[in-house]
C-alpha cells in the first residue's frame, strides 16, 4: 500500500473566518470582516513530468527466478508513473502522471573490458554488451533499443513489453559482474540519443537488480592476469575491494567515479537510485549506513557443496544465495534519494514501489483549486516541514525550527520572491491556469517529509461587495 505522506508532500490549505470586533473609545471607519472557507489541496515538490530509467538486470547464470519476479512487478512502476493512484482517498491522484517514460533496459555482461579472455572465463568476452540498450523483436511493439512510452500511449501494453524484454535477457551473462559500470556506461550512450539520455526535462532513475557484488573495473588487464593465476577467481572481486591476497583496489573502479558518472551531473532533486540486491532480507529499506555497519555485510569466504572458494552471503533464499553488495550500497550512500532492498524476497512489490515513490515526489506540482489572493508581492501562508526522526531544520534551506512532533523537527519554511533573490524557500506561483506553491531547490523537503500549510484568503461575495459593520458597533450587512 501507498501511505500518504510518503508520497509527495500534503498540505493543508486553511482559510480561516475571521471576524474582528472589539470596544472602540472612539468612532472609527467601518469594519470589513474578512470571510473566508476551508479546503483540502495536494502539494508535491519536484517540478519535472518526464522519468528516464536505466534498468539494470544481471543476465548472469544464477539470475532466472530473480528475472522472472522483476518481469512480474516492473508493470508496477509503469503503472503507477503513468496512472498514479488515489491512495489516500481524497478524489485526486497522489502525484501527476508522467508525460514522457523512457526506459534502457541494460545488463550486466561488459565482459573483460577488452582484456585477453582467460581460462576459466566462461561467457566473459570482449566487451559484452558495454552498457547497449536492450529490446527483443520477440517482443510485441518492441522499439530498437531505448523503449518510450508517451502520454496517451498504452500503458500496459508497454509495461508488458518492458517484462517481455527482461525475460528475453538471458543468462549467458559474464559472470565477473560490472554493475555500476555497466549503467554508467548505458548513461554516457545516452548522448547518441536525440535530445539526450537522461534529458534535461527528465528525473534520471537508475535501479539494479543483482545477487552478485558489484566488480566494476578500472583495470581489467590487471584483473583479468590475477584471475588466469590465482585459484581464488570465485573471491577475486572481494579481495580487490579489500586490497587483500595479492588484489589491489585500484584494479575496480572507485566508489567515487561511479557515483558522479551514475548520477550524470544531476542534483538529487532529480536522481533517484535504487537496487534490488545483496543484503539481509530485515534491512531491506533502510539506510546505506545501517546497512554497512551491520556484520551480516562483511566481505567472508566459505567452500560450497562443489568444493569451491566463493563468497559468504549476505541472504539466502529459495532462489539461491547473495552476496553482501557493499560497494552497491556505498554508491548508494552517495544520493539522497536511495532505495535498497534484498533479492532475496519472493516479492518484489515493496521495492518497487518504494523506487516509484522517490521518483513521483520530483514529479511537478499540483495546481492549486483556487488562487491565494496577493498581499503585495506575498501571499499570507504559513508553511511547516515535519522531517524524519533524526533530521534538523537547516536556516540555508530557508527553515526555522518551531515546534517538535513526535521527536520530529517542525520547520517554518521563508517565503521568498519568486525570481529567487532573497534566498531559499517558497514562493506562491500565480496564474489564472495553474497557482502552485513552488519550493526553491536548496529548500525541497526530502523524501518522507510532510507538509503543511495555513494560507488565508477571502471568498468572493455573490453581490460582488463585503459585508461592513456599522460605524455606530452594528450587525454586519450583505448576504
Amino acid at each position: 500500500m501507498h501511505s500518504g505522506n510518503r508520497l509527495g508532500a500534503v498540505v493543508s490549505v486553511l482559510i480561516a473566518l475571521v471576524i474582528t470586533t472589539g470596544c472602540f473609545e472612539r468612532r472609527t471607519g467601518a469594519i470589513t470582516p474578512r470571510l473566508g472557507n476551508v479546503q483540502d489541496v495536494r502539494l508535491t515538490i519536484g517540478g519535472y513530468r518526464n522519468v528516464d530509467l536505466v534498468l539494470l538486470v544481471d543476465d548472469s547464470g544464477s539470475m532466472g527466478q530473480e528475472q522472472d519476479i522483476l518481469e512480474e512487478r516492473i508493470a508496477d512502476l509503469v503503472r503507477d508513473l503513468t496512472s498514479p493512484p488515489d491512495d489516500d482517498g481524497d478524489g485526486e491522484p497522489d502525484w501527476g502522471a508522467v508525460e514522457r517514460l523512457r526506459v534502457a533496459i541494460v545488463t550486466t555482461d561488459m565482459g573483460t573490458s577488452g582484456a585477453p579472455m582467460p581460462t576459466g572465463g566462461g561467457s566473459c568476452e570482449g566487451h559484452g554488451d558495454d552498457g547497449e540498450y536492450q529490446s527483443a523483436a520477440s517482443c510485441s511493439d518492441a522499439q530498437l533499443g531505448l523503449q518510450v512510452y508517451q502520454a496517451g500511449d498504452d500503458a500496459g501494453a508497454f509495461s508488458a513489453r518492458i517484462g517481455c524484454i527482461v525475460d528475453s535477457l538471458g543468462l549467458m551473462g559474464c559472470g565477473i559482474e560490472q554493475q555500476l559500470g555497466a549503467a554508467s556506461r548505458a548513461i554516457e550512450r545516452g548522448s547518441e540519443v536525440p535530445g539526450g539520455f537522461p534529458a534535461s526535462d527528465a528525473i534520471l532513475a537508475v535501479l539494479v537488480l543483482t545477487d552478485e557484488e558489484d566488480c566494476s573495473l578500472a583495470q581489467p588487464e590487471q584483473f583479468y592476469a590475477e584471475f588466469e593465476r590465482t585459484t581464488r577467481i570465485n573471491v577475486l572481486c572481494q579481495d580487490a575491494a579489500m586490497g587483500v591476497n595479492g588484489a589491489s583496489p585500484a584494479w575496480l573502479s572507485s566508489i567515487d567515479a561511479l557515483a558522479t558518472a551514475l548520477a550524470a551531473g544531476r542534483e538529487d532533486g532529480s536522481f533517484v537510485f535504487g537496487a534490488i540486491t545483496g543484503l539481509p532480507l530485515d534491512l531491506s529499506g533502510a539506510s546505506p549506513a545501517t546497512i554497512l555497519a551491520d556484520p551480516r555485510m562483511s566481505y567472508g569466504e566459505r567452500t560450497d557443496s562443489m568444493n569451491r572458494l566463493v563468497p559468504t552471503a549476505a541472504c539466502t533464499s529459495e532462489n539461491g544465495d547473495a552476496t553482501p553488495a557493499r560497494r552497491i550500497v556505498e554508491v548508494a550512500s552517495h544520493f539522497e534519494h536511495a532505495v535498497l532492498h534484498s533479492i532475496c524476497s519472493d516479492d518484489f512489490g515493496p521495492a518497487i514501489e518504494q523506487v516509484t515513490d522517490a521518483i513521483a515526489q520530483q514529479i511537478g506540482e499540483f495546481c492549486l483549486p483556487r488562487r491565494i489572493p496577493l498581499v503585495g508581492e506575498r501571499v499570507e501562508c504559513e508553511l511547516r516541514v515535519t522531517l524524519a526522526e533524526g533530521e534538523a531544520c537547516d536556516r540555508s534551506r530557508g527553515q526555522t525550527e518551531s515546534a517538535r512532533e513526535d521527536g520530529r523537527a517542525v520547520c517554518v519554511v521563508e517565503q521568498v520572491a519568486a525570481d529567487g533573490s532573497t534566498g531559499e524557500g517558497y514562493f506562491y506561483a500565480d496564474s489564472e491556469e495553474c497557482p502552485q506553491i513552488v519550493f526553491t531547490d536548496a529548500a525541497r523537503p526530502p523524501l518522507g517529509a510532510l507538509v503543511e500549510a495555513s494560507c488565508y484568503f477571502e471568498t468572493p461575495r455573490d453581490a460582488g461587495a463585503p459585508p461592513t459593520i456599522e460605524e455606530d458597533g452594528g450587525t454586519p450587512t450583505g448576504p
